[in-house]
């Protein structure tokens, strides 16, 4: 909804430079505030592993980060990281 509401503002023909800045700033804010809770969560899951259990834990986490990077664009971005 939120980028919706930054593609409305980006679309008006007299779009305000500091309305988009302001739209980016609280969707930056809380794709933070959602990327610390799931870090957050993944750690929690870790702590009642045993080490075998964690290894595969992060493996697959990996791998659904990768595929869902992959998925959206930003493949090439990750491969270069790499």
């Amino acid at each position: 909804k939120m980028r919706l509401d930054l593609l409305g503002k980006m679309r008006a023909s007299d779009a305000d430079p500091a309305l988009v800045s302001k739209k980016l700033e609280e969707i930056g804010r809380l794709q933070v505030l959602l990327e610390k809770n799931i870090a957050m969560y993944i750690l929690k899951v870790k702590e009642n592993l045993t080490p075998e259990q964690r290894e595969a834990y992060m493996n697959r986490v990996q791998q659904e980060l990768r595929a869902s990077i992959e998925k959206n664009g930003y493949g090439q971005v990750f491969q270069q990281q790499q």
